[in-house]
């Protein structure tokens, strides 16, 4: 018999999971976090804010998935890096769009 981590002791008895072993996402959910917070801070950096907010929405993702999928929690820092990365593009989506909007109109040239 083996227990989730195939582990067994020599009498065949599953070996319980170490209590002090982290979760498979963990790392992954402290990157997006990071990355969430640093994509805040440089907000005013047009495009690689963007970048590096969806690079934090796909790590925060992938680290949800791969604890669900271990049987764990979900990681309460990949949560905030994915709730950050979120803000941060929805920030800079609205300043994009209100950019091209306002490029788009007219003023008329003014003769003298």
């Amino acid at each position: 018999m083996q227990n989730s981590n195939g582990n067994q002791d020599m009498r065949g008895w599953p070996v319980p999971p170490n209590p002090h072993e982290s979760p498979p996402g963990q790392g992954l959910g402290i990157a997006s976090m990071v990355l969430g917070i640093i994509s805040l801070i440089i907000i005013v950096i047009p495009f690689l804010n963007f970048f590096i907010a969806v690079i934090g929405v796909v790590l925060a993702v992938i680290s949800n998935k791969q604890n669900a999928m271990a049987g764990y929690p979900r990681s309460g820092m990949a949560v905030a890096g994915l709730v950050m990365s979120l803000i941060t593009l929805g920030i800079s989506s609205l300043v994009f769009l209100s950019c091209v909007c306002f490029s788009m109109i007219r003023v008329p040239f003014v003769h003298f």
